[in-house]
């Protein structure tokens, strides 16, 4: 199954944060979103409290909250499939 490219985007922008060492608010970047997708992973992460925003418009990552973000959405997804899966098997039955 293909990746979404918005999971792409997401990965690529972490990876940069991390890469730079931009994991405190000393260390802070300056980040600007190069297309719509990392605009709205930007948005994204900085609703879920991933990237945080300093006084100048620098960025960092907020690393455990980053965790959380990741733990949260592989938990959504494990959900997704076990709902697949009973109504597959729900549909197996029926036929």
């Amino acid at each position: 199954m293909p990746i979404p490219p918005k999971v792409i985007a997401r990965r690529r922008m972490i990876d940069h944060f991390l890469a730079a060492d931009a994991v405190r608010p000393e260390d802070a970047i300056s980040f600007e979103p190069s297309s719509f997708r990392e605009h709205r992973a930007l948005e994204q992460l900085e609703r879920h409290g991933v990237l945080h925003a300093n006084a100048d418009g620098r960025y960092y990552l907020d690393v455990p909250a980053y965790q959380e973000f990741r733990s949260d959405i592989r938990q959504r997804a494990g959900v997704m499939i076990a709902v697949g899966v009973v109504i597959g098997a729900a549909l197996g039955l029926l036929a």
